[in-house]
């Protein structure tokens, strides 16, 4: 199973990032697109792109997706932000980077009305993207159940989900459970723990347990990926170096289980 880590757990610099992901092991890097800062993202400019692909290959590690961040904060559902996303395509494509991730807030899930349009939005999305052999997962704060009424909504054979291991926890759901009942639907786990006062922690050390998680993704043998999404500590290489040994060694004994 491949793990990749965000970008931004482990170093703000994109080459310092990619570098480090590959000397701990990391198997790629989620590139963050959006936020406050899109605009002066290096993915936007010819000379941005050139540099971030001399980092990929200096650093011999690949771009496992890149997140576009908030689907109301990119204007998924908006002119502009579906002329950003149709710009985006063939600039991920020449880093090579096949997928793209998106989350989706709570706020725009609330009405039956607000709901539809975004699950109208994102099919039109994985329309396009299917044009150029992109794959989209969505990042939904629902249950198991919610969450397949929404992909089925969508109806895109496009589109998977990319399942958040610590939200479903905080709900008081059982993520093993969940991925049992979404199997192939989910196509990300995000990784990241907190303690019971909320505060993150290295995972596998707080309200999270990763190992009936990875005895669910054994059951139903899982061909997605993880993606450690946890807040860098002091040591941002070795607090990522500590979350890539946690969740290897939750998947190593999943059997166990």
């Amino acid at each position: 199973m491949n793990i990749s880590i965000r970008d931004r757990s482990v170093h703000p610099s994109l080459d310092r990032a990619f570098e480090i992901a590959r000397n701990l092991g990391f198997d790629g890097v989620e590139l963050s697109i959006g936020g406050p800062n899109m605009p002066e993202h290096l993915i936007w400019r010819r000379e941005g792109l050139m540099k971030m692909a001399d980092f990929l290959q200096d650093a011999s590690v690949r771009i496992s997706a890149a997140h576009l961040g908030s689907y109301e904060a990119f204007g998924l559902n908006r002119p502009l932000g579906q002329k950003l996303f149709q710009a985006l395509l063939p600039r991920a494509a020449k880093l090579h980077i096949s997928a793209l991730t998106v989350a989706i807030p709570q706020q725009t899930l609330r009405s039956a009305e607000t709901c539809e349009e975004a699950a109208q939005t994102l099919a039109a999305r994985c329309r396009e993207a299917a044009e150029r052999d992109f794959s989209l997962a969505v990042g939904l704060p629902l249950s198991a159940d919610d969450s397949l009424r929404f992909l089925d909504a969508v109806d895109s054979d496009n589109l998977g989900l990319d399942y958040d291991i610590l939200h479903a926890a905080r709900e008081g759901r059982k993520p093993e459970k969940e991925i049992r009942q979404l199997n192939e639907r989910i196509r990300q786990l995000r990784a990241r723990d907190e303690g019971d006062d909320g505060s993150s922690c290295p995972i596998g050390m707080g309200v999270v347990r990763f190992e009936p998680i990875a005895a669910a993704l054994n059951a139903v043998q899982f061909q997605g990926g993880f993606v450690i999404d946890a807040p860098p500590g002091g040591d941002a290489a070795a607090s990522a170096a500590a979350n890539l040994a946690a969740v290897q060694e939750a998947l190593l004994w999943a059997q166990s289980y």
